[in-house]
């Protein structure tokens, strides 16, 4: 959320939440994919 909606650097993110930068770049990245599936299946049409 940080740096997504609040144009944190990853830096920034890391030092706020007291986290390495690494941990930052891993949530991000599973954050996007999360929803990009989460998109994926809800773009599906439903099967009856």
């Amino acid at each position: 959320m940080l740096t997504a909606f609040e144009g944190l650097s990853h830096h920034d993110a890391a030092q706020i939440l007291g986290v390495s930068i690494k941990t930052i770049e891993t949530r991000v990245y599973r954050a996007r994919k999360l929803l990009a599936e989460q998109l994926d299946t809800d773009m599906r049409p439903s099967a009856r």
